[in-house]
């Protein structure tokens, strides 16, 4: 979870435009889960849009040569609360009554 909620913060952030911040996310998102692809790429167009192209660069073989078996949480999230959606529903509904 606490990858996720760096990667996301991350990403947030790069968006708004707070550089520093997004790159500081996005580290702290390979601290917790090393290696993950996502993180990886979000850290790498950061830096290579900010002229560090060595470290962007390095990211980019680290991301090419990992293993295909390398995890990544960020595909699970996609789904999100999709598993959980029957009981939200039911839950709804009993509201509503």
């Amino acid at each position: 979870m606490r990858y996720l909620v760096d990667l996301v913060r991350g990403k947030v952030l790069h968006r708004l435009g707070r550089l520093d911040e997004a790159e500081a996310a996005f580290r702290a998102a390979l601290a917790t889960w090393p290696g993950a692809q996502s993180a990886r790429i979000s850290l790498m167009t950061l830096l290579a849009t900010g002229g560090a192209r060595r470290e962007a660069a390095a990211l980019a073989e680290a991301v090419e040569t990992a293993p295909d078996a390398q995890l990544d949480p960020w595909w699970t999230y996609w789904l999100g609360d999709a598993r959980v959606y029957p009981d939200i529903i039911a839950r709804l509904r009993e509201l509503t009554r």
